[in-house]
């Protein structure tokens, strides 16, 4: 995230949906770090995408994260992130959004030729994952590792966003792996 708009700092991200990686695989690579997340949307009077998670590192450290978004394209958003308290977290959990369901996932977070690459793997998923990685431009160029298998690019696909996925998870609606 490097510009601001607003005073905001901006998320420019594209998104793959890949063929889920060995674990092996993604725990060699250089620099990576593990995450299991938790994440539940809020609902939010000033029509952002809000969000509290809850992450937790190989190492155990506990880390809850509250976060406001803002599409400004379909690969653009202000992104308003800063750490909390677990006090806090607990509180906002009173604003979880009904109509969706608590998101778990592991994150692999690795560097790969200047960028950090972020692939998430679900628990509904079992022979898919989704990989983002974030640019500093829409048209930046960027290369991805061969070991990554991809499918398609889904930057633009609402079914594989987060907040989509948990709407899907509460309904029992998850797109079927086998179609895609």
């Amino acid at each position: 995230m490097n510009e601001e708009i607003n005073g905001l700092p901006l998320e420019i991200e594209r998104k793959f949906l890949i063929k889920k990686p060995k674990i092996a695989t993604l725990s060699a690579q250089a620099g990576v770090r593990v995450y299991d997340i938790l994440q539940t949307y809020l609902i939010d009077e000033q029509n952002r995408s809000a969000r509290v998670r809850m992450s937790c590192d190989e190492r155990g450290r506990v880390v809850y994260t509250e976060t406001y978004k803002t599409r400004l394209s379909p690969l653009t958003r202000t992104e308003e992130e800063r750490e909390i308290t677990k006090e806090r977290y607990t509180a906002l959990l009173a604003k979880a959004d009904p109509a969706m369901a608590p998101l778990p996932k592991t994150r692999y977070t690795f560097p790969y030729r200047g960028h950090l690459l972020e692939v998430d793997l679900f628990p509904f998923f079992k022979n898919t994952a989704l990989l983002e990685i974030e640019l500093s431009h829409e048209q930046e160029p960027f290369d991805l590792p061969p070991f990554l298998s991809l499918i398609r690019e889904v930057s633009t696909e609402d079914c594989y966003g987060n907040r989509t996925l948990a709407k899907a998870l509460k309904s029992g609606s998850l797109p079927d792996e086998a179609s895609l």
